[in-house]
């Protein structure tokens, strides 16, 4: 009986060859701020860090998992490597990393759609922004805030 060995990379679940999961939540978040702006690799760790929303000790650590990883370069200037790999191992550990933790609150309701003026900063996802030609069944409200008046005013309910 022999033991197997780990590959390199397991590509599919994000896990690197030292066992982190380079798609977490909070390394997803830097992720995505590298994957944006081409030119924050060659920022400040602390400013990587603030652009990003994770602490500069997992700001650190995430970028020399993707040197070792061979995502980023070493040295001055460096820049992602791989950055179609990358992004599309980011959007299929999305859903399941990253989006649950952006949601602020599930509701229900027998009314469809938003009623009444949108708050300032508030938008609505595609689908929802033209119901009349799409009927959607679900809306996504996005907002800067969550206040619970807004559930209130729109007759929502939490979701069980």
């Amino acid at each position: 009986m022999r033991r197997r060995t780990r590959e390199r990379k397991d590509a599919g679940a994000g896990v690197s060859a030292s066992g982190v999961n380079l798609f977490s939540a909070r390394r997803s978040r830097l992720l995505f701020v590298l994957l944006t702006w081409p030119y924050v690799p060659r920022l400040t760790i602390r400013e990587i860090s603030t652009l990003s929303g994770v602490s500069v000790g997992l700001a650190q650590e995430t970028l020399k998992l993707l040197q070792r990883e061979e995502y980023l370069s070493v040295g001055p200037g460096p820049q992602l490597l791989r950055q179609r790999e990358l992004f599309e191992q980011w959007v299929m550990t999305y859903p399941h990393q990253l989006a649950p933790r952006l949601s602020l609150e599930a509701f229900r309701s027998s009314e469809p759609g938003l009623h009444g003026p949108f708050a300032p900063g508030e938008e609505v996802s595609g689908q929802s922004a033209l119901p009349e030609l799409l009927n959607p069944a679900r809306l996504t409200v996005y907002v800067e805030a969550f206040t619970p008046r807004r559930a209130v005013v729109q007759n929502w309910r939490r979701h069980a």
